[in-house]
């Protein structure tokens, strides 16, 4: 077994998009210094997933990773987020050693000591979801959130904590109600609790209603500070403005429809005072 291999963390990364992304995301994880077990899901077609599949082989061969320290996932087609993490989460349950899973965005890169920084948290004993310290690629010295966001259910506004805020103006954890979704772990445990993601949450909200399960299950949500995780293209690195607006729409889309969901599943009565809200809002 590698040495550098954390045997009883696994990270779950689902590819969509640009492979370059992806790759630079899974280079900055095999170059840690504890590299967990790998788990890469393609949520494209067969021939976007044997493009990733050669990409990841090449770098786990230039960091030194053994065959069995990861694995990559054809789904065959975009099945949505949810879907492709619990297919994720499945794969990674059957590594016998494997206690705790991490959700990566494919769109991050990772600190060298990030996921032995993680482990510990995890491994405190505390019965909790924990999230990570999210900087922006773009700013790569501020918090993009800290820990989570906060969420009305009587209009549906997002309220994301002490954005842009430099980590040591945060002085305590903040009370959050779920965990950001781009850098979250607990352990498998969990999952035999609770169960997978809600596959209906195509985009959007996955995290907010495994989050709210997990709370109703008696798990708290803690901040790893010192796991530090980066997130988004850096300035010059975006795509096309014809891409962009295409993938604008297809985000809009789905946000709209995972809220409408999420509204109708934790707060029904609630939910067409709120949405009518939120249509008049936008």
């Amino acid at each position: 077994m590698n040495s550098r291999l954390l045997p009883s963390l696994a990270c779950v990364v689902v590819h969509y998009g640009d492979v370059a992304v992806t790759a630079s995301c899974l280079a900055s994880l095999m170059a840690s210094d504890a590299c967990p077990r790998l788990v890469v899901v393609s949520n494209t077609d067969e021939e976007a997933y044997s493009e990733l599949q050669a990409r990841v082989s090449l770098l786990s061969i230039s960091s030194g990773l053994l065959q069995d320290s990861f694995i990559c996932l054809p789904m065959g087609h975009n099945a949505g987020f949810a879907a492709a993490v619990n297919a994720g989460l499945l794969r990674a349950g059957q590594w016998p050693d494997v206690r705790f899973v991490w959700l990566l965005n494919n769109d991050t890169t990772v600190a060298p000591d990030a996921a032995r920084q993680l482990l510990h948290c995890l491994e405190s004993g505390s019965k909790a979801v924990w999230g990570t310290s999210i900087f922006r690629a773009s700013e790569p010295d501020r918090l993009e959130l800290a820990l989570g966001s906060r969420f009305s259910p009587l209009t549906t506004i997002l309220r994301p904590c002490h954005a842009g805020a430099l980590p040591d103006d945060v002085a305590v954890t903040p009370q959050v109600d779920y965990v950001y979704g781009a850098s979250i772990a607990f352990s498998l445990s969990l999952v035999e609790c609770i169960g997978l993601l809600d596959e209906r949450f195509f985009l959007y909200y996955e995290e907010h209603d495994f989050c709210l399960r997990a709370a109703q299950a008696g798990y708290a949500f803690c901040w790893c500070r010192e796991a530090q995780v980066w997130h988004g293209r850096p300035p010059g690195q975006g795509g096309s403005a014809r891409a962009s607006k295409k993938m604008l729409a297809h985000k809009q889309y789905h946000e709209n429809r995972s809220t409408a969901l999420f509204m109708r599943k934790h707060y029904p009565l609630r939910a067409p005072f709120a949405l009518i809200f939120r249509a008049m809002a936008k």
